[in-house]
């Protein structure tokens, strides 16, 4: 079990998450490697409380694993 101050933001996890090239535009289209994660708004105003209702969709080796709706 973590402690209170072992603890990060979600942006902080997206950041880390997502590389080390935080703003740089990546490619998404055919043959492009990675997962995707469609959100329902802008990654700033969800990321404050994490629920999983702000998914839109969820991609995963090209191939629609999850659609809202």
């Amino acid at each position: 079990m973590l402690g209170s101050d072992e603890r990060i933001s979600a942006a902080t996890a997206l950041a880390l998450f997502t590389g080390d090239r935080p703003g740089v535009p990546q490619r998404i289209g055919p043959g492009a490697r990675g997962d995707l994660c469609i959100l329902t708004a802008p990654p700033a105003d969800v990321l404050a409380e994490l629920d999983a209702g702000a998914v839109a969709a969820t991609v995963i080796a090209g191939e629609v694993v999850y659609a809202k709706g």
